[in-house]
């Protein structure tokens, strides 16, 4: 199954994105340069809907205009969007810094009430230097869940599950979920943002991963797919589906955004028995510096045309 990446994903220079006159969704985080990237946009001030969150992952509500709105309930999100026009405007969802359970629960609801959606991710420019060969970028984890509104509805728990991680930098973040989940290791399908972002960040997350790499081997062979791009991500996963033999496949966002994107989107259009998993971390201040790019994904078309695909 091959997408034609160039039809959904753009890319431009921070100082250079064009929304079309839609609205874009983010929040007001400033602990990394890139999170206000859209500051120094061409983007109309209302144009830019602040929310704040809270709520946690199990319960995640968002605030706007001193309002909140429970994202549990399908009512109260079709309330938010008709109160920021975003039906009619539509909506860009930044991915980079709004949580999972805010920003996977607004794709999925657009993309079913037939929204116009597209979701926006600034890329880094550098991360922090790793320490003795391990990366720190999260102070701790809350434990590994499900994403709500992302669990495979029909799973057995007496059935062998397979897992396929989206690997970042960390590598004791993919060795807790792996001992949490308790898949086989012969069962486990390692991926890898490869191409990277730069070519230092391929090696930064082989080095970060060194030693569950070396733990897998033997077993599933490590697939790569463009840390850029759900798009990539969405062909490596759909290979792997279709191998599981009819077992659930756990699927660990532990990668890049654009890959949990992906694994969203994938949940959203295919048929498979997947389940979207993440350890909730508490990313640690000033882990990465500058902006590089900034890349635009074109959701709407992509899920009016994902039937082209066989999913």
């Amino acid at each position: 199954m091959m997408i034609n990446i160039p039809r959904y994903s753009f890319e431009w220079e921070p100082d250079q994105v064009d929304l079309g006159g839609a609205l874009l969704v983010t929040n007001d985080s400033n602990t990394e340069d890139r999170h206000s990237w859209w500051r120094n946009a061409s983007i109309a001030p209302e144009d830019i809907i602040i929310i704040t969150e809270a709520g946690g992952h199990a319960s995640p509500t968002i605030n706007w205009n001193g309002l909140d709105f429970s994202l549990r309930r399908s009512e109260e999100i079709a309330s938010f969007l008709n109160q920021i026009q975003g039906t009619t405007k539509g909506v860009v969802i930044d991915v980079t810094t709004l949580a999972y359970s805010t920003w996977a629960i607004l794709v999925k609801y657009c993309l079913k009430e037939g929204i116009p959606i597209q979701a926006v991710y600034s890329e880094p420019l550098e991360y922090a230097e790793p320490t003795m060969e391990e990366f720190s970028l999260s102070d701790r984890v809350a434990g590994v869940r499900a994403i709500p509104g992302f669990v495979s509805l029909d799973s057995d728990f007496e059935e062998a599950a397979e897992l396929l991680v989206f690997m970042g930098f960390e590598g004791p973040r993919v060795s807790h979920v792996m001992r949490v989940t308790d898949v086989p290791e012969e069962l486990v399908t390692p991926v890898i943002g490869v191409p990277a972002f730069i070519p230092e960040f391929a090696q930064y997350a082989y080095l970060g991963n060194r030693r569950v790499l070396d733990s897998l081997r033997g077993g599933r062979p490590i697939r790569c797919a463009k840390a850029s791009c759900p798009f990539a991500a969405i062909m490596v996963l759909d290979s792997v589906a279709r191998a599981t033999s009819g077992r659930e496949l756990k699927v660990a966002l532990l990668g890049t955004r654009p890959h949990a994107l992906g694994a969203v989107l994938y949940y959203i259009v295919s048929n498979k028995r997947i389940g979207l998993i993440y350890d909730f971390p508490i990313p640690s201040p000033g882990r990465s510096e500058g902006c590089r790019r900034v890349h635009l994904y074109d959701l709407r078309r992509f899920y009016d045309e994902s039937r082209l695909f066989n999913l």
